[in-house]
């Protein structure tokens, strides 16, 4: 095979695509590949060759075999995936040759314009495993080749599998060469091709019933049949569909095939370490890491026989398997038991027979009898290689156009042209399930973009113009999924800790992991500790997402696991899904906090941070578990220093190197370890003042504030625990945010100042800003400054919100006015022509009032000469105004959205002690500056006469505002105290037949009248002299910020004389 495609490979530079069976020696084409692409270069350093293959098993067994091989010609090995720490990260840049999973470089080739040099330098693309095209994960390699032929240059792409079918799809999307469009150099072989001989078989077993777990013990029964059989004495693989299976079957065989070839090895798991001494081995991805990598090397040895599996190792690493054992044909997946895949089949089949081991091989497939026939056709024949692009569409779209590589519709489609969706669609269009909209497969793919454009619209994650927005910028630079994304913009406001950890556990990342019942009463023993901060609610029927709440508390918290009789089993899995937890946990915290910085939520903002400290330190925030974040320092240790009084880092920082080593027990020399640690750890500063203050110009009642911060950072490392560090500075005014910052500590060194501007429309606020490391929980420090206001800019901030107020007001007035004009005129065509002389005397005597509303500000003292010569009627009648459920009525304004408007009243209405009663027709005398108010007794024997309507109609027509009252009622002198008194009881006697409401208003009048009279009681016996005197002391009261008891109108007794109880500002604008 070699020989056949040499020529393609080394001697010319087309892109290639090779289908060849597993075990034939593909992957030594990859070789002769980089060998070309660096021999025909001048310059070495300016060319980069980029492997990627779908698993880090995979990865870091090309890592150490190429590193090896490629160094004695001077060409350098890196690897870049999930994995790789940030100093790691760093040598990458450096290497020739770049190892790599399709998901780590998805993320890098999304951010590619910051990397355009890196991108540059890579020629030569090489696939490995390209069958993943047809599983989901297998979108993301399709996206990555694709992003990849657009952005390199002059890209060389050399695909390679053992599974492909329809290897002439694969060369059609791929093509030729970057200059050409059509299909790659196609290379396709048959099992002839193999370097031993695969024999290929299918048993058919009847089954009860379709439980797959009892099938799966019937099959255990089966299994010693088919060993004995088909094993001829050698290794034996066999591929179970759980961990659970691996393990039950595991103990089977130890109990049935007990051998001397057995191994004593030191591992965590007991009973697979006891498995191990009888020859006989299980691996899954529940065993810790070193369990896992001393079964292998011990089954390369010879030293376990039998080695019971998930399909975790049907992909790319090499064991010594001379038999093959496929026990049942179902696995465990996110939807349940499904069918594997042709390629999962074939993939576990071709690891039978390895030629480096075995000169021949023998793979049998154990499955129910209705399926027998099923997988006697994929042995024989092959499957077709579908794309999986539609099933996540909405992130890769979202990615393209942050990327910048979509900016219309037109463009959508262009770009699904390039993919591998698109040649396998107009092949097989029945497969995708597409909509057909329209006539035309390209015009349902059209319609197909439209669809998820427009859903990403609505999801606020891009703009209708194809722009990102920093929600979808967010969830392309995380990783996030979509439906997780869409749970966290439509989460909440001000959420706390616990709802947070909610919707964290709930995010579609960690769908993966499943409550097993086995493991129902482990979980339940976490969740009833103590130590567990929030506890499941409903701890009988646990969800999937308790699971992944219960395993971020139970780190952060310390706790330790269950032990009870059985508990033992389930700690190697709980690790499992507790490494894979972490392994999302902090990139989801991040994209919660962009989410909440959009939104200018501080209050969420804050408790996420605080959140997001804990998880990367793996500890609550202000317990001593803080400790545990030193090098050295373990649960036991935290035990150890908490017992002598040490509980948190800056207790720590106050050891000696000795101390240290005293209190933990260890060994001299240890305590300098830990120092270092602490020494490592950075020390924050920080400062906040306010620069300036002025009122704001584009904002109407608002002051714009200046505020200066400057964050000082001390640390003679700016890398912890293999992580660059970050400070995240957040400033918030009243649980706004106000400013979000995210900077390296490698640019705060020595000290950094900004500025922080600020509008804030009510006085006495507090402006809070704090600084915190990300990496490390215990790092937090904060600051608050009260704004205090100049008396200044706190006279002209008032004046601005009184003229704002009384502005609205006579425009409410107005309309009201102009409302019952129209219902006027319509009585008075119906009444004769004496009733509409009155109509208009009374309209007359309203417009009067109005333009002494408008006019009020320019020239007070001939408005308050026309008050005192006008005479105001005043009767009360009961409000129809619709309540509201906060107590206070309806106002009248006809805006469209009383919840956007600038009117107080049609957010929180108009409270229930100013519209109890309605104005009409008073009469109120007032004369050379004494008070007289009376009502004219005759004026009822005329209103007897006529009509109850006539007369309600007649009463609305006058002054509908109480407020004209209370200001002429501030205008009115008087001689002496008990002047008033007399017009109370006078206005008591006056109003005996009317409703109480309109006694009882009127005796309120009275009573402001009468302490008016009261403070004017030592004045002038000119009346001209006391009416002027009064008008300047009203402008003043208005206008004017003093500490006189006399004129302070913003104390709460006084407050009503200067606005109409009708439309009452919010006290806090005026607490000075």
């Amino acid at each position: 095979m070699q020989s056949i495609c040499f020529n393609a490979i080394y001697n010319a530079s087309n892109n290639c695509v090779l289908s060849s069976p597993t075990g034939s020696g593909k992957t030594v084409l990859f070789e002769l590949a980089i060998l070309r692409e660096f021999s025909n270069t001048s310059n070495p350093n300016e060319v980069k060759a980029l492997y990627l293959a779908p698993t880090k098993a995979l990865c870091n067994e090309k890592h150490l075999e190429w590193s090896k091989k490629l160094a004695h010609i001077g060409i350098t090995v890196g690897m870049l995936t999930g994995d790789t720490s940030y100093k790691e990260a760093e040598n990458v840049r450096k290497s020739k040759v770049i190892i790599s999973t399709p998901e780590k470089w998805d993320i890098v080739t999304r951010k590619w314009r910051d990397y355009k040099k890196l991108f540059g330098f890579v020629k030569l693309l090489l696939v490995d495993e390209v069958h993943v095209l047809r599983e989901s994960r297998g979108a993301t390699l399709e996206v990555v080749i694709t992003r990849m032929k657009k952005i390199c240059e002059k890209l060389r792409v050399l695909a390679i599998s053992a599974t492909i079918a329809n290897a002439h799809d694969i060369s059609k999307w791929i093509g030729r060469s970057y200059e050409s469009n059509d299909s790659a150099v196609t290379f396709t072989f048959n099992d002839s091709y193999r370097a031993v001989n695969l024999r290929q078989l299918v048993y058919g077993f009847k089954s009860s019933n379709e439980n797959v777990f009892l099938f799966d013990i019937l099959l255990n029964s089966k299994l010693t049949e088919v060993i004995n059989r088909h094993s001829n004495n050698k290794p034996v693989l066999i591929f179970c569909c759980t961990r659970s299976s691996c393990q039950f079957t595991a103990k089977f065989l130890a109990e049935n095939y007990s051998t001397s070839r057995g191994v004593l090895l030191k591992l965590k798991d007991k009973d697979l370490c006891s498995y191990a001494k009888c020859g006989i081995g299980y691996h899954h991805a529940g065993l810790t890491f070193g369990d896992r990598k001393q079964i292998e090397l011990s089954f390369l040895n010879g030293k376990i026989k039998y080695l019971c599996c998930t399909s975790t190792l049907a992909v790319g690493i090499n064991l010594p398997a001379y038999l093959v054992i496929i026990k049942g044909t179902k696995c465990w997946s996110d939807k349940g038991f499904q069918e594997y895949t042709e390629t999962d089949i074939l993939q576990m089949m071709g690891r039978a027979g390895r030629p480096q081991f075995e000169n021949e091989g023998v793979a049998v497939i154990m499955t129910d009898s209705t399926s027998k026939q099923k997988y006697e056709k994929i042995v024989k024949g092959t499957e077709i290689v579908e794309s999986s692009l539609h099933l996540n569409f909405p992130e890769h779209l979202v990615a393209e156009i942050a990327a910048g590589n979509i900016k219309s519709v037109d463009d959508a489609l262009s770009w699904v042209k390039r993919t591998y969706f698109y040649v396998r669609f107009l092949s097989n269009p029945s497969y995708y399930d597409i909509p057909k909209k329209s006539t035309g497969l390209e015009n349902c793919l059209l319609e197909f973009c439209k669809d998820h454009a427009f859903s990403l619209v609505k999801e606020k994650l891009i703009s209708e113009n194809y722009v990102c927005t920093a929600y979808g910028y967010s969830m392309t630079m995380h990783y996030i999924c979509f439906d997780t994304m869409k749970s966290l913009i439509k989460a909440k406001s001000q959420l706390t800790i616990a709802e947070l950890l909610d919707i964290l556990s709930r995010a579609k990342e960690f769908s993966d992991i499943k409550l097993k019942h086995q493991e129902k009463r482990f979980y339940k023993e976490i969740n009833n500790s103590s130590l567990l901060r929030y506890p499941c609610s409903n701890s009988k029927n646990m969800e999937h997402s308790d699971k992944i709440k219960i395993i971020i508390q139970f780190e952060l918290g310390g706790m330790e696991l269950p032990n009870y009789s059985g508990a033992m089993k389930l700690h190697s899995a709980f690790l499992g899904d507790k490494f894979y937890t972490f392994k999302h946990v902090a990139r989801i915290m991040t994209a919660i906090l962009d989410v909440f910085v959009e939104r200018r939520d501080a209050i969420s903002l804050k408790n996420s941070s605080y959140l997001m400290r804990c998880i990367q330190g793996r500890c609550w925030e202000g317990t001593p578990n803080e400790l545990r974040q030193l090098e050295g320092v373990g649960p036991a240790g935290v035990k150890k220093f908490v017992s002598h009084n040490i509980l948190c880092i800056e207790d720590a920082k106050c050891l000696s190197d000795t101390q240290i080593e005293y209190f933990l027990a260890q060994k001299p020399g240890a305590g300098t370890k830990v120092k270092r640690s602490i020494s490592c750890i950075p020390i924050l500063d920080l400062d906040i003042k306010l620069r300036s203050q002025h009122l704001s110009e584009l904002l109407c009642n608002a002051i714009k504030c200046v505020f200066e911060v400057t964050v000082a950072v001390s640390t003679p490392s700016t890398i912890w625990k293999n992580q660059m560090m970050f400070v995240q500075i957040i400033s918030e005014i009243g649980g706004r945010l106000i400013d979000f910052r995210r900077i390296p500590v490698k640019k705060l060194a020595g000290s950094k100042t900004f500025t922080v501007t600020s509008s804030i429309s009510t006085l006495a606020q507090t402006f809070t800003c704090q600084a915190s490391v990300e990496t490390f929980a215990g790092m937090l420090i904060s600051r608050s400054f009260c704004i205090e206001t100049s008396p200044e800019i706190k006279k002209r901030f008032v004046e601005e919100v009184i003229d704002d107020f009384e502005f609205s007001q006579s425009q409410n007035e107005e309309e009201e006015e102009e409302e019952e004009e129209e219902e006027e005129e319509e009585e008075e065509e119906e009444e004769g022509e004496e009733e509409e002389g009155e109509e208009e005397e009374e309209v007359d005597d309203k417009k009067d009032l109005r333009s002494q509303q408008f006019n009020r500000g320019k020239k007070w003292e001939e408005v308050e000469v026309k008050k005192e010569q006008n005479m105001m009627k005043q009767n009360l009648v009961p409000s129809e105004r619709a309540m509201l459920s906060n107590g206070n009525y309806q106002c009248k304004h006809n805006c469209k959205d009383k919840t956007g408007c600038r009117h107080l009243c049609c957010k929180e209405g108009v409270p229930a002690d100013s519209v109890q009663i309605k104005k009409a027709a008073p009469s109120l005398l007032v004369q050379n500056g004494s008070q007289i108010i009376a009502m004219e007794s005759d004026e009822s024997n005329t209103k007897k006469k006529k009509k109850k309507k006539k007369e309600e109609n007649k009463i609305r027509t006058v002054v509908k505002t109480s407020s004209n009252a209370n200001h002429n009622a501030e205008t009115i002198g008087g001689s002496n105290e008990d002047s008033g008194e007399e017009k109370e009881e006078e206005n008591c006697k006056l109003n005996s037949g009317k409703s109480d409401l309109y006694a009882t208003t009127l005796t309120t009048l009275s009573l402001r009248c009468k302490g008016n009279l009261k403070n004017n009681e030592s004045q002038s016996s000119n009346n001209s002299a006391v009416f002027k005197n009064k008008v300047l002391r009203k402008k003043r009261s208005i206008f004017d910020i003093s500490s006189d008891e006399e004129c302070d109108f913003f104390t709460p007794s006084k407050r009503t004389t200067i606005f109409s109880p009708e439309k009452l500002v919010k006290r806090k604008l005026f607490e000075i």
